[in-house]
């Protein structure tokens, strides 16, 4: 499907672009330059792009993979393993040539020393052009959408063509670290660190904030400050979960997900093919009607 910048994607798409304009205001029509385009991948990708009157287009493809239990059925697979898969079938079915990227954009909240760049490492992991640059980007649970917005920023300022952006995680594989262990330890103890835990514990100075604990504490904050009740969370999470169960029941989620088989591992016992996610689980009518 293709949309002009002015119409706006639908909210089960988690991104919104309206009103875009190419060339920007002000700015020269740039005549005779190669139409743009902008092919997003990953764990929630679609396909922006500019049009031969350079007006900025909206090509629908979703495509990710299921979503797993932490230390599930997807546990054996690293966040960079998961990000080729996505990339490899995003590629074959948007049908564009690779050799057209431009740059490869992965949020990615939990880096490590195992993918570095991690944009640019699932890219070749996916057996595509080693041609073709690629990064992360960290804005913690907002990665992945700000992956995307860089990448549409990218395109409509000319600064490319073809960008591939999306996001990549697998918090069943984040590790654990030590800050200690540079210079050696002559004698005491070794801290590790959980970086799941870390990574929110230290999100801002302590010396300036203190301790916060995690997103609990701003929700409540936040909670308190618009008078958002307890009964008013848990309906829409309810709400949420409904939604959820009833778009797989109507198979809106399929062709979201490629067939890809994963490796065996002490959970699946065997390499299998993982076609939907764990959740919803419709526990009960109150859940799942």
């Amino acid at each position: 499907m293709l949309f002009d910048a002015e119409t706006r994607v639908s909210k089960e798409d988690g991104l919104c672009l309206t009103k875009a304009l190419w060339p920007p205001h002000g700015g020269s029509s740039n005549a005779g330059r190669r139409p743009a385009e902008l092919v997003t991948g990953a764990l929630a990708p679609s396909i922006f792009g500019v049009d031969h009157d350079f007006t900025p287009r909206c090509h629908r493809n979703p495509c990710r993979t299921a979503v797993g239990r932490f230390g599930g059925s997807l546990s054996a697979v690293t966040a960079g393993e998961l990000g080729a898969v996505i990339l490899k079938a995003l590629i074959e079915r948007s049908g564009i040539d690779p050799e057209r990227v431009d740059d490869v954009i992965f949020g990615h909240g939990y880096p490590s020393g195992e993918a570095p760049s991690i944009g640019r490492w699932s890219w070749l992991a996916a057996g595509l052009p080693h041609s073709v640059p690629g990064f992360q980007l960290d804005r913690r649970c907002g990665s992945g959408l700000e992956a995307i917005i860089e990448a549409s920023m990218m395109v409509q300022t000319g600064a490319a063509d073809v960008v591939v952006a999306g996001g990549a995680e697998s918090m069943s594989n984040v590790e654990h670290y030590s800050t200690a262990l540079r210079k050696g330890m002559r004698m005491g103890g070794i801290e590790l660190h959980d970086r799941l835990a870390r990574a929110r514990l230290m999100s801002q100075p302590v010396t300036r904030y203190g301790v916060i604990a995690g997103m609990i504490e701003p929700a409540e904050n936040l909670a308190l400050h618009l008078d958002i009740t307890r009964e008013q969370s848990d309906a829409y999470a309810v709400r949420s979960h409904q939604r959820a169960a009833a778009a797989w029941r109507e198979d809106r989620f399929a062709q979201e997900i490629p067939r890809s088989r994963w490796p065996a591992n002490a959970v699946n016992r065997g390499s299998s093919i993982m076609m939907r996610d764990i959740a919803p689980i419709p526990r009960s009518k109150h859940w799942a009607r």
